[in-house]
């Protein structure tokens, strides 16, 4: 729903009540009523407020629910596509800024106004998750991620990087959790796998973390924090055949690596 219809629906409803109360005001004079009657009256204008107050608010939200954009679409909308190319530079940039000086709130107001419009953007999630962090405030991400999964649940890049938020809270069976989500919808989720295989060598079950390693280094992925640590482990244990293709990034995955590699 549009703001100017969002507008002209309040306005009408604000109108009508406006005006219902003047007629019933005019029409029925206090001192042709009893007691019971203005009673009766009250609790029907009452009735009324109420209504229109929860119609108000379902249009409210209405119209908030129809700026939520799915980022993963947004290349198919002239329209989404200037917008996420302004608050890129408008807004993410500025959030890393503040991130980089410890400016914890004021990263958060410029991620919090990209999440309104693209609730499931991953990078402004995963610094989200920084935030949440640095504020020792778990829940505010927490938040986020529930917001973006409920409304586009269909994508595995949203729960590699709520994992990885999760996995850095060292909430592994957590963490295990979503990344089996992520490789549920994609099975050929690079850093599902690579993120998971992390999360196992975590749990020291290096014989599920293997075949996780394995899996995403065949995909493409060169970080090279995980066969690292299988190695130390003396589980490393290669496939036949590999794949020389790259992998693009995921937000997150970079991240969980240079902590592994500390």
């Amino acid at each position: 729903m549009s703001p100017t219809a969002t507008g002209a629906i309040v306005f009408a409803f604000t109108l009508a009540g406006m005006l219902l109360g003047m007629w019933l005001r005019k029409r029925l004079p206090p001192h042709h009523l009893d007691n019971d009657t203005q009673s009766s009256m009250k609790e029907v204008s009452g009735l009324i407020a109420t209504m229109t107050a929860l119609v108000l608010g379902l249009v409210t939200a209405s119209a908030q629910d129809s700026i939520a954009r799915d980022y993963y679409l947004a290349g198919s909308e002239r329209e989404a596509v200037n917008a996420l190319r302004n608050m890129h530079r408008f807004h993410y940039e500025p959030a890393l800024k503040a991130l980089q000086a410890r400016k914890y709130q004021n990263a958060q107001g410029d991620l919090e106004f990209m999440l309104k419009y693209f609730p499931n953007h991953p990078q402004a999630l995963d610094k989200m998750g920084e935030v949440a962090l640095g504020l020792k405030r778990p829940d505010i991400a927490e938040q986020r991620f529930a917001t973006a999964i409920a409304r586009y649940p269909q994508h595995d890049e949203t729960y590699v990087v709520y994992g990885t938020f999760l996995h850095r809270l060292r909430r592994v069976d957590l963490a295990i959790a979503q990344y089996q989500k992520a490789l549920e919808i994609n099975p050929n989720s690079v850093y599902g796998h690579y993120n998971l295989g992390l999360a196992y060598v975590d749990r020291k079950d290096y014989t599920r973390a293997n075949v996780h390693a394995q899996k995403a280094y065949e995909l493409g992925v060169t970080f090279p924090g995980l066969r690292k640590r299988l190695q130390a482990a003396g589980a490393w244990k290669p496939l036949e055949s590999t794949s020389s293709s790259s992998a693009e990034p995921v937000p997150g995955a970079k991240q969980q690596d240079e902590t592994d590699a500390k």
